[in-house]
């Protein structure tokens, strides 16, 4: 029985290699493309778990990374805001891993499997559509940051990075074959998702949020979803993922359309490394009936504002008062702005100085371009412009200058503590001329809690500088509410009269003369808890 059996194999692949020799050229190769098209599909599901399980380890990093910039516009970008981030992410993964192990052992299977990645891809739908009315409602309702932060981090990332952590667990439980190669495929699983996860970083660092608007990205992550979630099927009968495939690239045109929408109407914006900028055009601005072009990097209110019929007229008042340098350093001829923005005070600065030289240090440099763009910025052989974070642009100066204008602080929720330490503040004074002048434009009180931030930068300063004063923006305003103050500190040793009939003297009035209460210690690089000195002036 069992010859037959196997002189009837031999019959029949000899009846095959007899039909095969008959074949054309032609058929031959397109046989052979047949096979090697049965090779790639046995190789495509022999590592599609390593691929899907690669991707959902990026997108869990790329996730992270623009938590920071969906949040920026409405909460800031502070230490508590990231320790948020990280901690209930951390905390959702950690979920998610448990809940992943546990349903895989109960039945694997690759429908499960593509649920989860589905549904990730909903949560992930889910965040982008509602980030702006839920972070606008957070940030009105909730008057403590950390609480704001962890709220908003819960309800939008706590979903989506729960679902897809689950999906590691899974797919290692669908490819373990044996007991004695566990160990083997767990490591390379995982091993394959933290490569994706530092894949993902260097891919939204440096080329996403450079290159890619925000809503977008969040677009393409649930799309990317959606499409692993089919191949983890090897089905494309899933009409519910094809639905909201197309509502997804649907969504993705509509923002681009809105995006062009909106700059037909005079609103510009535009994303750069380091935050969501919006440039727009107003009829009145302040109760001054002038056109006025202005900029918003995100809380905190407007950053820039130029008057359209008188570019290098200023018109905050804290710009204006910046002028108090000529009190205490007369004939100035050399400057330097840390924080140029869209360079108001730039332009404002070579236009009264007509023979001093100006050097701004701005980090951004799309702030610049919009300046050039928009704001009327024009190169000047007395001007030098460096993209550039001010202590690093110190740090490799020879050069000094008679007066330096701090104005990087340029919201509450935002604050670079590393500009507001003693060394910092000890670079600047090397800088500065022998009797050179400080200026720091800042939010904060003069007295109650709102108040810590404005004491602790005074203090700092008054371990570096001989004379500090500080000044009232807004006299209307209460000692204790959240308004600007300026800070002047100069090397001179031997104190400024504010009583002389001068120019001045208007300005001179808005002195703070009340106590000094110098009982915080100095913020310096080791200690510098500004995010929780001003925790009461953020939202």
């Amino acid at each position: 029985m069992q010859r037959r059996i196997y002189l009837s194999q031999i019959r029949l692949n000899e009846k095959r290699l007899h039909h095969f020799s008959l074949l054309t050229h032609r058929q031959k190769n397109e046989l052979n493309d047949f096979d090697q098209c049965n090779f790639m599909i046995r190789l495509f599901r022999l590592y599609r778990l390593e691929g899907i399980v690669f991707c959902t380890g990026a997108i869990i990093l790329v996730l992270e990374i623009a938590g920071s910039r969906v949040f920026a516009p409405y909460l800031g970008t502070s230490i508590f805001i990231w320790t948020s981030l990280i901690g209930i992410i951390l905390a959702s993964l950690s979920l998610g891993y448990h809940l992943g192990g546990k349903l895989a052992d109960k039945n694997p299977n690759y429908k499960t499997f593509a649920s989860i990645l589905f549904f990730s891809g909903v949560a992930v739908l889910f965040l982008t559509l509602i980030k702006t009315p839920f972070l606008t409602f957070v940030r009105y309702t909730f008057t403590d940051i950390r609480l704001a932060a962890l709220i908003s981090t819960i309800v939008l990332f706590g979903p989506a990075s729960t679902l897809l952590a689950m999906a590691s667990p899974y797919a290692v439980r669908l490819k373990l074959n044996t007991i004695e190669m566990s160990g083997k495929t767990i490591g390379n699983l995982y091993a394959i998702s933290t490569v994706g996860s530092i894949v993902g970083t260097f891919l939204t660092g440096f080329v996403l949020f450079s290159y890619f608007h925000l809503t977008h990205i969040l677009f393409s992550l649930a799309i990317l979803l959606f499409i692993l979630s089919f191949i983890a099927a090897s089905s494309y009968r899933r009409v519910h993922t094809l639905i909201l495939l197309l509502f997804c690239a649907g969504s993705m045109i509509v923002s681009s359309e809105a995006q062009a929408l909106l700059q037909q109407n005079g609103i510009i914006v535009r994303e750069s490394p380091y935050q969501h900028i919006e440039v727009y055009t107003q009829d009145t601005y302040r109760e001054q009936n002038r056109k006025t072009r202005v900029m918003r990097t995100g809380t905190g209110g407007t950053q820039s504002a130029m008057f359209l019929d008188a570019p290098d007229e200023l018109v905050f008042s804290y710009a204006k008062m910046f002028r108090l340098a000529e009190y205490t350093t007369p004939n100035i001829q050399s400057g330097l702005i840390i924080g140029g923005g869209v360079h108001s005070y730039t332009k404002h600065f070579l236009n009264t100085y007509a023979s001093s030289s100006l050097d701004v240090a701005e980090i951004d440099p799309v702030l610049t371009e919009l300046a050039r763009e928009y704001f009327f910025l024009t190169d000047s052989p007395r001007l030098r412009l460096a993209d550039e974070d001010g202590r690093t642009f110190l740090q490799h100066q020879d050069k000094t200058y008679d007066v330096v204008y701090l104005d990087a602080f340029r919201s509450n929720n935002n604050i670079p503590f590393h500009l507001t330490t003693k060394e910092f503040f000890d670079e600047i004074d090397v800088h500065l001329n022998e009797n050179g002048t400080l200026i720091v434009n800042m939010i904060s009180a003069f007295e109650g809690e709102k108040s810590e931030f404005f004491w602790a930068v005074f203090g700092t300063l008054s371990q570096t500088y001989p004379q500090v004063y500080a000044f009232q923006v807004q006299d209307e305003k209460a000692p204790d509410e959240r308004q600007n103050i300026l800070l002047l500190a100069t090397k001179n040793i031997a104190p400024f009269s504010f009583d002389n009939e001068t120019e001045f003297q208007q300005l001179f009035e808005t002195r703070y003369t009340g106590d000094l209460l110098l009982d915080l210690p100095p913020l310096t690089d080791e200690f510098a808890p500004v995010d929780h000195y001003t925790r009461h002036l953020q939202i």
